[in-house]
């Protein structure tokens, strides 16, 4: 058996140092192509619904290996929709590797309108498609009818690939989003990465920061679930993150890790080993989505104490409740409360509930 090995290991470090480096992704997808069986492959992110949907996005990257790419132009443009590949993974869980042979029959293909137009060589198939907020990540690999299906090593191979050729191609959009050139220029990467919005650093296997662009120590000063401990070393306030951490820099392996924190969505931790170079580090941070008594606060100038009774009425305490919970009068929360109506400009406590849906519509 093939298996899952070093060189399957190697061929993912590859492509974190693709991205790292900005070299082109393209030969290490052909490959990692051949190492899953594969004679020709295609990887796509879309910006919006998943490919081949009545309201199919906009493509933000296209990858392929060994295939005509007039024929790929005109598979995105006319054939997505009808083909039931496409068709059948849209029924699968998001990530979830799929053998399309179990999901439709080669004779099935073979009989669709998009075989008899495009007489495409592809008969088997492998491949998944990750669905995330706004984005969609779509890749497989495909085999001819004389190669026949896929073997287990090779979906194996392709299973154990997946989430890095996924984590590789999102890496590459952020960074390409956040102004990084398409190549480090004159091959100085700290020079490039500094002038890159997202946060970014380097570790080494000990977790020692190496390197920090200006927005990760801007991000690392005002956060309190990050910290550079003595001797440079990345602590991380949350136990199971810092475990998770330490095991894939130990191991040199990409890994894509939720970091809880007090206030606000977990930070998002993205990391692609490089060889030569450490561990790329990418923060992810969530945007902030403000409340509609937030949005009223602010437009109306309200103070700390308006705002938080503002709050409470919004998310249906009464004004007792709130006096009880805050430890003041009623007579307090019900001035407070006067003047929170006079300062949006409504006259009645049901009123706020029609300027906040106005507010965060």
């Amino acid at each position: 058996m093939l298996g899952v090995g070093n060189e399957i290991n190697d061929l993912s470090t590859s492509l974190y140092s693709a991205v790292l480096d900005g070299e082109p992704l393209q030969p290490i997808l052909a490959a990692i192509t051949q190492a899953c069986g594969g004679v020709s492959a295609m990887t796509q992110v879309v910006h919006g619904p998943a490919p081949g949907t009545p309201a199919h996005g906009r493509s933000l990257l296209v990858e392929t290996v060994n295939l005509d790419p007039a024929l790929t132009t005109q598979y995105e443009t006319r054939w997505a929709a009808h083909d039931p590949w496409l068709q059948a993974i849209l029924t699968q869980p998001s990530g979830q590797l799929v053998e399309f042979d179990r999901l439709v029959a080669p004779r099935d293909l073979l009989r669709s309108p998009i075989w008899d137009e495009l007489k495409p060589e592809a008969l088997h198939c492998v491949g998944t498609m990750y669905r995330g907020p706004g984005e969609v990540t779509a890749f497989g690999f495909h085999r001819t009818r004389r190669q026949g299906p896929f073997t287990r090593d090779h979906v194996a191979r392709a299973a154990h690939l997946a989430p890095h050729i996924r984590r590789a191609l999102g890496g590459l959009l952020r960074l390409r989003r956040a102004g990084l050139p398409e190549a480090p220029r004159g091959g100085h990467l700290a020079d490039s990465l500094a002038e890159v919005a997202l946060p970014l650093a380097t570790l080494d296997r000990r977790g020692r920061v190496t390197f920090a662009n200006p927005a990760f120590e801007a991000l690392r000063a005002a956060e309190p679930a990050l910290a550079v401990a003595a001797g440079g070393i990345l602590h991380l306030a949350h136990p199971g993150a810092a475990a998770r951490l330490a095991a894939a820099l130990a191991a040199g392996e990409g890994a894509d890790i939720a970091l809880p924190r007090p206030a606000g969505p977990p930070l998002r931790l993205v990391l692609a080993p490089s060889r030569g170079r450490g561990t790329l580090l990418q923060v992810i941070v969530p945007p902030r989505v403000e409340t509609p008594a937030a949005i009223l606060a602010r437009r109306h100038g309200l103070t700390a104490a308006e705002a938080a009774l503002l709050g409470a009425v919004l998310a249906g305490r009464g004004l007792r409740d709130h006096a009880a919970a805050r430890g003041v009068s009623i007579h307090t929360v019900r001035a407070q409360m006067k003047s929170v109506l006079a300062k949006v400009g409504v006259r009645r406590q049901a009123e706020l509930f029609l300027a906040a849906q106005r507010a965060s519509a």
